[in-house]
């Protein structure tokens, strides 16, 4: 996943989702932590599948 301005601007556009409020989420999420705990799951789900 990408988290260049190109990519989300064209998320908008598609869902007719101003930029401005895409930006404002992604960045709270940033801001928060919940893109790393979310990296840190998938990791540990792919480990666990990968070891299954």
């Amino acid at each position: 996943m990408a988290f260049c301005g190109l990519q989300w601007r064209a998320l908008g556009l598609l869902c007719d989702i101003p930029f401005g409020t895409l930006y404002t989420l992604f960045a709270r999420w940033t801001r928060l932590g919940l893109w790393r705990r979310l990296l840190d799951r998938l990791i540990r789900l792919v480990t666990q599948q990968i070891r299954a």
